[in-house]
């Protein structure tokens, strides 16, 4: 299958491609350059928490063994999304 590059550096997936594989707007991928190719893969989207009242609760396909790493991360991410610093 052949694509092209548009001028601003994206690359279209055609549609049927993108329904086969499960990519949504969203969608992490991974590139990876080697010997003057590229390769992409979709990559699971790792844990998140979300507010369900006044409970976080974990998301995605298995709870991780570090789950105190998982909280301080959100914590981290949310102080920054907050005061602005990156």
């Amino acid at each position: 299958m052949v694509t092209m590059v548009d001028k601003f550096g994206r690359l279209v997936i055609p549609k049927d491609v993108r329904e086969r594989l499960g990519l949504h707007p969203g969608t992490a991928l991974e590139l990876r350059e080697s010997e003057g190719e590229v390769r992409i893969r979709s990559v699971e989207a790792g844990p998140h928490l979300i507010r369900q009242g006044n409970v976080l609760v974990i998301q995605g396909v298995k709870a991780p063994d570090d789950l105190a790493g998982v909280v301080r991360l959100d914590r981290l991410q949310r102080i920054r999304k907050i005061t602005g610093k990156r």
